[in-house]
């Protein structure tokens, strides 16, 4: 069956919605587990090395990267960000997105950067400004150096997105 034929086929069963529920947590199921996976690998890990380094034992990576997993915890995924050196971000998505990510993605799609290698924060200009207004908004370097920055001190940071922008939305939409 031609591939067209089949997302507007696929398309149609959204209209249940049993079926479209059931399928974004399989996507889910399927998506965490191969991202954790190839991140993994690209970084020439093992599950051991992995687990190390989020302070895991090496069977816990081993079943967070099985497909049809959709068990794991914030705090989990939080571990495996900051050892990927990655950003974890944990939002909801339209029916829509799931579908259309679904037909679209790549493994390079899921393979992101680790801090050293994102593109955004190789370039100096952004470096140089924003650097010190975070360290301003910290008040001391020694806070960054002794991991003593915690989430309100980010959110206290002029500029950052958790003071602005993301505030500013909560403010247009009646939030608090």
């Amino acid at each position: 069956m031609e591939k067209s034929v089949k997302r507007r086929q696929l398309a149609r069963e959204f209209a249940s919605k049993g079926y479209r529920e059931a399928f974004a947590e399989a996507h889910l199921g399927d998506t965490l587990p191969l991202q954790i996976r190839i991140l993994r690998m690209r970084r020439g890990l093992t599950q051991g090395d992995l687990g190390k380094r989020a302070g895991m034992k090496q069977s816990q990576i081993s079943r967070m990267e099985r497909p049809g997993s959709s068990r794991w915890s914030i705090t989990s995924l939080q571990r495996l960000a900051r050892a990927l050196d990655v950003a974890l971000a944990v939002r909801f998505e339209s029916f829509g997105s799931v579908f259309e990510e679904s037909w679209d993605s790549t493994a390079d799609d899921l393979a992101v950067p680790s801090f050293a290698d994102d593109p955004v924060f190789q370039k100096a200009s952004f470096l140089e400004g924003h650097i010190e207004g975070f360290l301003a908004g910290v008040g001391s370097n020694e806070a960054l150096v002794e991991g003593e920055v915690s989430a309100s001190t980010v959110q206290s940071i002029p500029g950052s997105a958790a003071s602005s922008g993301l505030s500013n939305v909560l403010a247009v939409e009646g939030g608090s």
